[in-house]
């Protein structure tokens, strides 16, 4: 927490994370229905969040296992879903693994923190 002493506990409803879950969807226009992947654990603040948002929007939630890029590719082929919560991991490796089929991804992709912009550059043109 940055001040001195023992560490102090963050709590967070569950009635706050859902506004925040809805707002966060309602911002990136998505809408009812449409399905969430996930890509990054569970165990994170994102991939929780993200969890919720699924939930919220009463579409498809997909969870993708940390490092199984062919899985990855499948799923993002799938019409199931509309946005894809990923690592920079994924972004990397997605936008230089060879291809069997033309590369597919849903409307809305977002990174769980900054990446560089070479990998940026690589994926946006392949997807």
């Amino acid at each position: 927490s940055g001040s001195s002493g023992d560490a102090k506990p963050v709590v967070r409803t569950l009635a706050s994370k859902l506004a925040g879950a809805a707002t966060r969807a309602r911002a990136l226009g998505l809408r009812a229905g449409e399905g969430c992947l996930i890509g990054v654990p569970l165990t994170s603040a994102q991939g929780v969040t993200m969890m919720l948002t699924a939930m919220w929007l009463g579409g498809a939630l997909g969870l993708l296992a940390p490092v199984d890029h062919r899985q990855a590719l499948a799923a993002l082929a799938l019409p199931d879903f509309a946005f894809w919560w990923a690592t920079p991991y994924f972004a990397d490796v997605l936008g230089r693994v060879a291809l069997t089929r033309p590369p597919v991804a849903p409307r809305l992709c977002v990174t769980s923190s900054p990446i560089a912009r070479e990998v940026f550059e690589r994926f946006v043109l392949r997807y």
